[in-house]
């Protein structure tokens, strides 16, 4: 079972992990929103938070940690977005910075 309160921990060891991270992440998010997963919605969210924390905790390979990572960073984000909406925010939270 993958515990996803307060366990999920994304952890890179210098600038390189980091990039791998941010790359992995725009290449599973572009991935995933072409399947029925989509992007930026509470369902999208969700399921990339347990695949992420599945991969993190059921993979011990350095590069699918670092994967898992990047899937729940994804995930979280896709949420934000997805609450962001509804309070009309919308995808661009900011609206030319006039918001905040």
């Amino acid at each position: 079972m993958v515990n996803l309160i307060g366990r999920p921990k994304v952890k890179a060891s210098g600038t390189l992990d980091l990039l791998e991270m941010g790359v992995m992440k725009i290449v599973s998010e572009k991935m995933l929103a072409k399947t029925p997963v989509g992007d930026a919605t509470i369902k999208s969210g969700i399921i990339k938070l347990i695949l992420g924390g599945a991969v993190n905790s059921k993979i011990s390979n350095k590069h699918a940690k670092l994967l898992g990572g990047a899937m729940v960073i994804d995930g979280a984000e896709d949420i934000s977005m997805w609450l962001l909406s509804r309070v009309g925010m919308g995808a661009d939270p900011m609206q030319g910075g006039n918001n905040f």
